[in-house]
């Protein structure tokens, strides 16, 4: 009789994490860009994270954790450029590859195309005096 009811409880407790499970996604819905990356990273395992370290950088950004984590950067900035604050052919800027896979917000940042390009240009003539 013990072993029905352990079995009977160990089902009811499934249940109910499976019931917060669903409640959590329903109510992912309703989150702002930041909470639902949040929610996200939350929630990566080990071998995604690594699998988004070693990918080739043009596959990585069609991934749907670039996605959450450039709507995070985009909400957080005000859909606009942090240096010229302009709201056109706006891009997400990574500030540190390190923690790629699992960045932190902070480690991207809102930009224009032309803001961007300056940016990179800026860390190639950096890069180019070291050789």
């Amino acid at each position: 009789m013990r072993l029905f009811w352990s079995i009977v409880i160990t089902i009811f407790i499934l249940w109910v994490w499976e019931l917060y499970e669903l409640q959590q996604d329903f109510k992912k819905d309703r989150l702002n860009p930041i909470q639902k990356y949040e929610y996200h990273l939350k929630h990566l395992t080990k071998v995604q994270i690594r699998r988004l370290k070693i990918m080739p950088y043009s596959e990585y950004l069609k991934t749907e954790h670039w996605q959450f984590l450039r709507s995070a950067a985009l909400y957080r900035d005000k859909y606009k450029c942090l240096d010229c604050a302009s709201r056109s052919s706006l891009q997400v800027h990574h500030r540190t590859y390190a923690r790629r896979g699992c960045e932190r917000l902070s480690d991207v940042m809102t930009l224009c195309e032309d803001c961007h390009k300056a940016k990179h240009e800026k860390r190639q003539n950096i890069f180019d005096k070291f050789i």
